[in-house]
């Protein structure tokens, strides 16, 4: 009982991993491709 336990709280801890990933992440990815975005059309001028 005790292996299942852990497998499925290894597995929530797991998707829990993901979401934080996703949600923090990722709006800073999009952050950082509009900054390179910005610059790269700046360059261009």
């Amino acid at each position: 009982m005790q292996v299942i336990f852990y497998r499925q709280l290894n597995r929530l801890l797991c998707l829990e991993l993901h979401f934080v990933i996703v949600f923090f992440l990722h709006p800073d990815a999009i952050y950082a491709d509009n900054v390179v975005n910005s610059q790269s059309k700046r360059n261009d001028y």
